[in-house]
C-alpha cells in the first residue's frame, strides 16, 4: 500500500526537521570546540597554517643555543606570537649585521631581555557520553560527518579532552650604535681607574696593622702582592691588578654603562672572585658570559652553562 499524500509530506516534514536539527548540532558543536577543543581542532587553521609554525619555529630556533633555554618554550605557540618574535631577531640580526657585528645564537639568547610562557587549560570537565547527551547525539550520528573532515564523535572528544593555549610576553634588548675606538678604549681606562683607589685602600688597612704591630704572616704577604700589582700598573700592566681588587668596580661599571656590554671583553679576563653570588651579579649585567675566564678562589676558573642557569634562576 503506498504512501498518502499527506503521509509524504509528513515524512519530508520529519526529515527536514531532522536535517535542521543536526545542522543546530553541528553548529553547536563547532562553536564549543572552538571555544575548548583540543585533539579535535589542532588542525583548525589548516595544513598550512600548521607548516607555516613549524617552519617558524624551526627557523627562530635555528638561531638559538643546542641548550637554550627559550627554545623549547616556544613550543605551542600560536602562529601570530612566533611571528613577533622572528620579527624581534630579524631587527636585532639586521642591527648586528649592519655594523659589522656577528649575530651569534650565545648573543640571540642574551638579547632576549625578558622571557614568560604560560599554559591556559579551557574544556576538558565533561565526558563524551555526557555531551552525546546534551546534544542529542544518538548512535547512528556518532561516525557521521558534521563538519570538514570532523564527525560528531570528533568534535565531541575534541571538546572533552580539552584545549591548552601557549601564552607567551618576551622582549628583546634595545639595539644601541656601536662605541667608537675612542669610547671603547674608555672602558678601560674607566676600569683601571678604579683599580688603584682599591687596592690602595686595601694596603692602608694592613700597613695600620703593621704600624700596631697587628699584622698577620697573610696580611704580610698580601701587602706584598698589593704592592706589586701597583707596580705592575704603573706598567700597564693590570692582569695581577683585577685580580686581587675583586669584581665589584667592574660591575658596577656594568651596570652604570649598559652599553659597555658588547665589549665587556676588555676588562673581564682574569677577574678575581671569591663567592658565586658575584659570579651571579656580573652575569647578569652582561659583565661575563659562558666562556669568559676568570679566577674563582684565586684558581683559573671558566664560567660554564650551569654559572648562567644559576644566574638566570
Amino acid at each position: 500500500m503506498g504512501l498518502s499524500a499527506v503521509g509524504i509530506m509528513d515524512w519530508v516534514d520529519a526529515n527536514d526537521k531532522e536535517s535542521a536539527r543536526r545542522q543546530e548540532v553541528s553548529t553547536k558543536l563547532i562553536e564549543m570546540d572552538l571555544k575548548y577543543g583540543g585533539a579535535g581542532t589542532s588542525s583548525r587553521g589548516g595544513g598550512e597554517n600548521l607548516a607555516s609554525k613549524a617552519a617558524l619555529l624551526k627557523k627562530i630556533q635555528s638561531r638559538l643555543p643546542e641548550d637554550s633555554r627559550i627554545a623549547p618554550q616556544l613550543v605551542g605557540a600560536d602562529l601570530e606570537t612566533l611571528e613577533l618574535f622572528d620579527k624581534g631577531q630579524e631587527q636585532l640580526k639586521d642591527f648586528y649585521k649592519s655594523n659589522g657585528l656577528d649575530y651569534t645564537p650565545e648573543i640571540a639568547e642574551q638579547d632576549v631581555t625578558s622571557f614568560h610562557r604560560e599554559v591556559i587549560k579551557s574544556g576538558g570537565k565533561v565526558d563524551v557520553e555526557t555531551i552525546y547527551s546534551m546534544l542529542g547525539i544518538d548512535e547512528d550520528m556518532v561516525d557521521e560527518i558534521a563538519y570538514g573532515d570532523k564527525t560528531y564523535g570528533d568534535l565531541a572528544r575534541s571538546i572533552a579532552e580539552g584545549n591548552e593555549q601557549v601564552g607567551l610576553s618576551f622582549d628583546f634588548r634595545s639595539p644601541v650604535e656601536p662605541l667608537s675606538g675612542s669610547e671603547q678604549g674608555n672602558i678601560r681606562d674607566l676600569f683601571i681607574s678604579t683599580l688603584r683607589p682599591t687596592i690602595r685602600a686595601e694596603l692602608t688597612t694592613i700597613n695600620e696593622k703593621q704600624a700596631n704591630g697587628q699584622a698577620s704572616p697573610e696580611d704580610e704577604a698580601r701587602a706584598m702582592e698589593l704592592n706589586s700589582a701597583l707596580t705592575n700598573l704603573d706598567n700597564e700592566d693590570y692582569t695581577a691588578a683585577s685580580r686581587i681588587s675583586g669584581p665589584e668596580a667592574a660591575i658596577k661599571l656594568m651596570e652604570t654603562n649598559p652599553r659597555y656590554k658588547p665589549y665587556n671583553y676588555l676588562i673581564n679576563q682574569n677577574l678575581g672572585f671569591s663567592n658565586k653570588e658575584d659570579i651571579a651579579r656580573a652575569i647578569k649585567v652582561g659583565l661575563i658570559e659562558k666562556g669568559t675566564r676568570i679566577f674563582y678562589k684565586g684558581s683559573p676558573y671558566t664560567i660554564n652553562e650551569e654559572d648562567v642557569k644559576k644566574a638566570a634562576g
